[in-house]
């Protein structure tokens, strides 16, 4: 039996565990469900309804857990939450209540069902909650009511909680109002005047009486409401002193019907001098010149008079009157804003005016727009801002009250009239926007239909005035400021706008600065406009040769450009240069006569430099690749160092391609699609990388024979010579071999065709054919056996005898082609390198270039270097890597050599191997022979003379004279240094470089001729040819130019030395990598060709 608890005990323990509240923000004193009776509880299940979860928790997941012990009873947990269940923020536990809130625009049946619930206010009474045991025997309407109760229960509990905070809240904010009053009295009292507005006073009137002020003064005292005066008086207040005008703004109200029945807009101020109580009233005005002044005096201030100070203003620039009112029969705009109205061409004449000031001179501060209506203070902002003129002060007369501005412009706007009142027809807004100018007032408006308004007799008594003083009429007179007797009435707004600098139609005639006349129509000089532009010729005198200038007067005169002939000074030729050019800095035109230092003539100007211009002379040496060379005398190095042949190569490569590079550089590998085929596809790899090898069932098989190996390897079966048992579409036999394609050629149909004699078997009647898949060709069988099968042979792949076309793959000669295929992708394996030797060389490698860093010099190119050795995959590049820093290591030491000469040495030693940089700093990664040859030539010329001149600054640097013999040597063979260095010259040198060694004993300040040997070795390239002797075995012989033998060690066959004759029976290898044949002549080098190999070597490598 489940035990009960009263549900006095439950109310709110329960409904806070119910409605999933965390236990931390229950109210303070709510700890847990207190002792147990022996009333069941009301979260129970009933065994039917007893929820499929392992847990035994409810559909609703209250803060309960089931605990299968004695009498199977739920008890609550303790602490009201589950242990997993963190402590979260108020917030955080909102957004997880909350989360369910849906869309109002929801749809869903369940939804819409549980809102109609939420809505419902009926809620179980508590007899009847008393009446029930278990909760889940009730329907679902009675536990939507239950849940109401529950709620309603907690919310007056919380709004108990709430009024009695509220009280504590009060009383705190009570105490807290009482201290900063407090605080502010006492730094109040500290003042000797306090300043605030009416509103303020009212606010902080307790903190007045304790001030006790003796003195209120009140400034704009009529526009101040009677209740608001009363707020500023304290029972201290000894003087009340109110200042004000009544004729200008009243106080405003927000309610019209105060106003008009009640007069509440009667200030006490005005009330007060209208009952005759004592006052003083100001006299003299300090603001408006007497012509504005006198509009108010003759309606508004009898007596005001004009203090001294407002005769002192300028008149108003541009403007012929200081005051002027324009009239005009412009309706007003038809607005259906209720906020006032507007009048276009008001707004658009007044902007016009403003931008004719501006024009003047003055300053967008100085100038003021108002206008009675909103609608018109808008239109009129939104004009000014469109032209650029947004600083203009565009205001309404009420927002303007207690301000003032130089010129004020002011927009009447209306022209129609209703029974009711009007901003217009009130004398104080006209006293207002009468009295805000100080310098000019410039109003704009019909007048006619301003004399019909509720306040014409005001209207009528201004525009007598202004009639009397000419100061009223249809157009508003603009002087020309240099013929007074002139003015221009403008009437329309476009008006301005057609005359923006000109003031009358007569011409200017002032006097200039340069003495001309202006001869433009009559302008206005302002200090902003910048000077006029006189368009008379100047014609002053520039020169001593009375050369007049020929520009216009407004233009600076420049140097005289007249062209007359002088002498240059330096080399006597006579030019035509410009008048004012001095004879010391003539440029001479002529042709240079002189000579450069290649000895070819000079082809620029005779007062250029020479030496800033390199040599244009085309290169006229043949190179060793047999095309003229394509570079000019400064390319080449006055023929020291030559440029690339830049001439397609068209060698054909080991793969059978042709090389599409450059003449000039080595030949880089094929990067065509390879070529290599089966009978299972073609080989995806480029040209000059080693082929995958296909491990598919070899492919070949007839009726007679099967091969059983892999597609890659030899076959192991014959060729089968049985005739094709196939019929042709014509219906005769088929005149193939058993197993291979059939020939498209009948016998008996293309007789002609198939027995031309091209072998001279094919008329046999028995003859057999084959067709080649690459070209279509039909060839008879057993000479095409015979031309297969013969051997030795270039290392290539055989082509159809008709059109050499390369047979890639047929399957009777497979074993050809693939014992073709397997030479050329063991050359491929050898050249390129094995894995193992390609990191030994990039260790190598990397090892010297960080021993060279210590170098100041060529450390972006070793940089470079050590990438590009990174990336590398071949030892080839490698190779050429190699080259490139041993270059640069050379360099080094000659470099060393130079900074120990004199300075004068050391800047002709710097010179050349500047020139000898950029040489290297257009080649790109490869080089020919000639260019490796040539470039260690140009170096060892470069060391040999700072070897000798490190000689002479040695001695020089020791006070002591060469020797006679000596000095006459060092300077034979520096005369012979200037020359290109050659194998005869560099022997001859070397023999004077050892006489001299031993004269002077300088061998030590010298770089070694180890070391030069080197170094110079290390930049050669190894140029080596590949051969193929009978039995189908490869090797290497490297062309030395000395006579030596090497041997296949497979068939001890000899091949040559000196000349490269191959012996007979030996046969060249074709063009694998660019190299002409061996006995044609000697091979071009590039990245493909291999390193130094002897034929031992490459046996070793290919035997099997």
């Amino acid at each position: 039996m489940f035990r009960q608890i009263p549900v006095d005990s439950l109310e709110e323990t329960v409904i806070l565990k119910w409605l999933q509240i965390p236990p931390h923000l229950w109210p303070q004193g709510v700890n847990g469900m207190g002792q147990e009776t022996k009333s069941s509880r009301y979260f129970t299940y009933s065994p039917s309804e007893r929820p499929p979860t392992a847990d035994g928790c409810s559909e609703f997941k209250c803060r309960y857990k089931a605990c299968e012990e004695e009498e199977e009873e739920f008890e609550f947990d303790p602490d009201g939450s589950d242990p997993c269940d963190p402590l979260c923020s108020i917030e955080q536990w909102a957004g997880e209540k909350f989360a369910f809130v849906m869309d109002p625009d929801v749809s869903d049946t369940d939804t819409l069902g549980i809102r109609e619930y939420l809505a419902d206010q009926n809620v179980m009474g508590k007899e009847e909650v008393r009446s029930f045991q278990d909760v889940w025997e009730l329907d679902l309407v009675d536990r939507w009511r239950l849940y109401r109760k529950w709620k309603a229960t907690y919310e007056e509990k919380l709004q108990a909680s709430i009024n009695g905070n509220v009280c504590l809240y009060e009383k705190a904010a009570q105490d807290l109002y009482e201290l900063t009053l407090e605080e502010d009295l006492m730094i109040l009292k500290t003042a000797d005047i306090l300043a605030m507005t009416t509103t303020g006073a009212a606010k902080y009137r307790a903190l007045l009486h304790k001030i006790k002020p003796p003195i209120v003064i009140m400034e704009e005292a009529a526009e101040v409401l009677e209740a608001h005066v009363l707020t500023t008086l304290t029972p201290s207040c000894q003087h009340l002193i109110m200042i004000g005008d009544y004729n200008q703004l009243k106080p405003k109200l927000t309610d019209y019907t105060l106003a008009s029945k009640y007069h509440l807009d009667v200030s006490l101020f005005q009330r007060m001098v209208k009952n005759h109580i004592p006052h003083e009233q100001l006299s003299h005005q300090h603001r408006m010149r007497p012509e504005i002044s006198q509009l108010l005096s003759s309606t508004f201030y009898p007596n005001l008079k004009d203090h001294k100070s407002v005769s002192l203003y300028e008149d108003i620039k541009g403007l012929s009157k200081n005051v002027f009112f324009v009239e005009h029969q412009v309706d007003e705009d038809r607005n259906t804003e209720a906020d006032g109205h507007s009048n276009g061409h008001e707004a658009r004449f007044l902007v016009g005016l403003c931008q004719h000031l501006l024009r003047q001179g003055y300053s967008t501060d100085q100038i003021t727009i108002l206008t009675p209506y909103v609608a018109q203070m808008r239109q009129i902002r939104f004009m000014v801002r469109d032209l650029g003129m947004a600083a203009i002060s565009v205001k309404a007369i009420d927002d303007f009250q207690g301000e003032a501005s130089d010129v004020v412009l002011l927009s009447m706007v209306r022209s129609d009239w209703e029974e009711r009142a009007e901003l217009s027809r009130a004398k104080n807004h006209l006293c207002v926007a009468f009295s805000r100018a100080r310098m000019g007032l410039f109003c704009l408006g019909n007048f006619q239909k301003l004399q019909q308004s509720p306040e014409r007799k005001t209207w009528r008594l201004v525009l007598r005035v202004l009639e009397e003083r000419g100061l009223l009429g249809r157009g508003l007179p603009v002087p020309c400021p240099n013929h007074p007797e002139s003015q221009i009435h403008i009437e329309r707004p476009e008006h301005f706008q057609r005359f923006p600098d000109w003031a009358c139609d007569r011409p200017c005639d002032s006097r200039l600065e340069c003495g001309h006349l202006c001869k433009h129509r009559c302008h206005v000089h302002t200090p902003g406009q910048g000077a006029y532009q006189c368009q008379e010729l100047c014609a002053r005198v520039l020169c001593s040769g009375g050369h007049r200038c020929p520009k216009r007067c407004w233009k600076k005169c420049s140097p005289c450009k007249e062209m007359v002939e002088k002498v240059v000074p330096e080399c006597g030729h006579v030019q035509r240069v410009p008048c004012s050019l001095p004879s010391q800095v003539l440029p001479c035109d002529h042709p240079c006569e002189r000579l450069l230092d290649c000895g070819h003539p000079c082809r620029q100007r005779c007062s250029e430099n020479c030496a800033s211009f390199p040599c244009v002379v085309k290169c006229a040496e043949v190179l060793r690749c047999g095309h003229p060379c394509m570079g000019t005398c400064a390319d080449c190095l006055e023929g020291r160092l030559h440029r690339g042949c830049n001439r397609k190569c068209g060698r054909l490569l080991l793969c059978g391609h042709q090389c599409k590079d450059p003449c000039a550089d080595s030949c880089q590998p094929c990067r065509l699609p390879c070529d290599c085929k089966c009978g299972h596809g073609q080989c995806q790899k480029r040209c000059g990388e080693i082929c995958s090898p296909c491990l598919k069932p070899c492919p070949w098989r007839c009726q007679h024979h099967q091969c059983s190996r892999a597609c890659f390897e030899e076959c192991d079966r014959p060729r089968c010579d049985q005739p094709c048992g196939q019929t042709l579409p014509c219906g005769h036999p088929c005149v193939g071999l058993c197993g291979e394609t059939c020939p498209p050629l009948c016998r008996t149909c293309h007789a002609p065709e198939l027995t031309s004699a091209f072998f001279g078997s094919e008329v046999d009647p028995a003859a057999r054919f084959v067709v080649l898949e690459g070209c279509g060709h039909v060839l008879e069988v057993g000479r095409m056996d015979q031309l297969m099968d013969k051997g030795p042979r270039p290392l290539q792949l055989e082509s159809c005898p008709r059109c050499d076309t390369l047979i890639q793959w047929h399957s009777r000669y497979s074993n050809v082609i693939k014992a073709r295929w397997q030479g050329i992708n063991q050359v491929k394996s050898i050249i390129l390198g094995s894995a193992q030797e390609i990191e030994e060389k990039k260790r190598q490698l990397t090892e010297n270039i960080i021993a060279a860093s210590v170098n100041l010099h060529y450390g972006e190119q070793r940089y470079n270097i050590r990438k590009r050795v990174e990336a590398s995959r071949s030892l080839p590049e490698l190779a050429a890597l190699e080259r490139a820093l041993g270059i640069f290591r050379f360099l080094d030491m000659v470099r060393k050599q130079a900074k120990a000469c004199t300075a004068e040495r050391r800047v002709s030693l710097e010179l050349k191997l500047t020139k000898l940089d950029w040489w290297l700093g257009t080649k790109r990664a490869t080089f020919t022979h000639q260019q490796l040859a040539e470039c260690r030539n140009e170096i060892v010329r470069i060391s040999y003379q700072a070897d000798l001149m490190r000689l002479l600054s040695h001695w020089e640097a020791r006070n002591t004279a060469l020797p006679g013999e000596v000095a006459n040597v060092v300077d034979s063979v520096l005369r012979n240094l200037e020359e290109k260095l050659t194998d005869d010259s560099e022997l001859k040198i070397k023999e004077e470089l050892a006489k001299i060694g031993e004269l002077a004993s300088c061998r030590e300040l010298w770089i070694s001729e180890d070391e030069r040997l080197s170094v110079a070795k290390d930049i050669e390239m190894a140029k080596s040819d590949w051969y193929q002797c009978p039995a189908g075995h490869l090797y290497a012989v490297e062309e030395c130019g000395e006579s030596d033998q090497a041997e296949c060690l497979e068939c001890s066959l000899l091949i040559g030395g000196e000349s490269q004759h191959p012996e007979e029976g030996i046969s060249p290898v074709a063009e694998m990598d660019g190299s002409s044949p061996c006995a044609s002549g000697v091979s071009v080098g590039n990245l493909l060709t291999p390193q130094s190999q002897n034929c031992e070597q490459v046996a070793q490598k290919l035997s099997p």
